[in-house]
């Protein structure tokens, strides 16, 4: 759960990045491309989504890595095969 919990956050801060270089970005290749109108400016970026889903995403993968366990245990009873 540790491994997959620390895979999660590195998934997670990947697609930030992904999501987070068109905002940051000063001179995008699509200069030429027409604004959007107030209405469609007023609304949400389409961005804010993947970044929210990034952000619980990461959330849950830190919690698995602190919290989760091994995903197995070893059992000492001679009775039981390993």
């Amino acid at each position: 759960m540790k491994i997959t919990g620390l895979v999660l956050v590195a998934l997670a801060v990947i697609g930030a990045i992904i999501c987070l270089i068109p905002m940051v970005q000063t001179n995008s290749p699509n200069d030429g491309v027409q604004q959007p109108t107030t209405e469609q400016a007023r609304g949400p970026s389409a961005l804010l989504v993947p970044l929210a889903v990034c952000g619980v995403v990461g959330a849950a993968g830190t919690l698995m890595a602190i919290y989760g366990g091994k995903g197995y245990f070893v059992s000492n009873d001679p009775r039981v095969r390993n």
